[in-house]
């Protein structure tokens, strides 16, 4: 089950009433419309061959007043098996022109990823995988006697990057190939950095996932039943939780995370594993529920300001509309959750 634990952070309250009040209109908007589209995919479930399919929601992102910034102190990382090293594998996607959002009569869209417009983004890479635990490891034990100079200059003094919580010391969460939950977007920032790398922007995370032909997943137009091809909430997820409603016929054999690489079905058009499910994935942007820039942009990067940064591909205890290549997530970015990861981008040379 999602992982409604609230965050250990709380923002010092110093909005002006102009500020608040625009914040307050996105937050109203965001859950009219996701109220709104909730009822709407859970009635037309069965066109994406999932009869009894409903979503459990995403963690939902605090209120404006609740903060991205006082991190509290984590524990140390505790030792395990596995191997260590930084991010391997890192894939290319080539430079040019792809579709991405959703189109307007799109009625599985969740909506804030309307329209579908033409987006031209320079060559990039991309990791292969998300981000291990074992990985996110050598880090912290590179960072235990200095603070990283890697971190994002947004984030907060004091800062710690341990993930705080039992995922840090449970083997169900915490096995060297799984990918490492409970961490921040400031988290996914120095760890990348750290890493001669960066979190890749919400477009360049969409093109590495749907390619130039827009389609709807990953691997292409629909879910493939008898050849698991992601980790979401699934039968396996429902012998554990019994009160959800999951895709009836689908088992992928996870309950929760899965280690990485553990359906090569999946893959994007570039070879990119786990885009869709087992954990959403932190992306450079801030939010907007409004698509930036005009058809036809370059390499867009987001608003330049804004009270929530962007995750995307869904997870573990997502179904099948928040695992759509176009779907959108948003939190504060000193949100932890179970089901939050990391993948990182690198530039080429040109």
């Amino acid at each position: 089950m999602i992982d409604h634990s609230k965050s250990s952070s709380r923002r010092r309250l110093s909005f002006v009433s102009a500020t608040a009040l625009v914040v307050a209109a996105r937050i109203a908007a965001y859950h009219v419309a996701s109220a709104l589209v909730a009822a709407a995919l859970i009635g037309a479930a069965c066109a994406w061959g999932f009869p009894d399919a409903e979503a459990q929601e995403p963690t939902p992102p605090p209120e404006a007043k609740a903060p991205a910034t006082a991190v509290t102190k984590a524990a140390p990382a505790p030792a395990a098996s596995g191997t260590s090293g930084k991010t391997p594998e890192m894939l290319l996607v080539p430079a040019g022109e792809f579709q991405m959002g959703a189109a307007v009569d799109d009625k599985y869209s969740l909506g804030d990823d309307k329209p579908l417009r033409r987006v031209i983004l320079k060559a990039f890479r991309i990791s292969r995988f998300e981000v291990t635990n074992a990985q996110y490891r050598s880090f912290l034990a590179a960072t235990a006697t200095q603070h990283p100079k890697s971190c994002s200059p947004f984030e907060p003094s004091g800062t710690q990057h341990a993930p705080e919580g039992p995922t840090w010391s449970d083997p169900e969460w915490n096995d060297a190939t799984k990918p490492v939950v409970s961490v921040t977007w400031f988290d996914a920032y120095a760890y990348c950095a750290w890493d001669g790398k960066r979190l890749p922007s919400e477009a360049e995370w969409e093109k590495a996932a749907r390619g130039t032909d827009a389609r709807v997943f990953p691997w292409g137009p629909e879910i493939m039943k008898d050849s698991p091809v992601a980790n979401i909430a699934d039968e396996a997820a429902k012998r554990e939780y019994p009160a959800w409603r999951v895709g009836e016929g689908y088992d992928d054999g996870f309950v929760h995370t899965s280690p990485v690489g553990s359906f090569p079905n999946g893959a994007s058009p570039y070879g990119v594993e786990d885009m869709a499910g087992n954990v959403w994935e932190w992306v450079a942007d801030w939010y907007s529920p409004a698509p930036y820039g005009e058809p036809g942009i370059s390499n867009p990067t987001g608003p330049a300001v804004g009270d929530w940064r962007v995750l995307r591909g869904g997870s573990w205890d997502s179904t099948l509309h928040f695992i759509r290549a176009t779907a959108r997530h948003h939190n504060i970015p000193g949100f932890r959750s179970k089901s939050f990861g990391i993948r990182c981008a690198q530039d080429v040379a040109e």
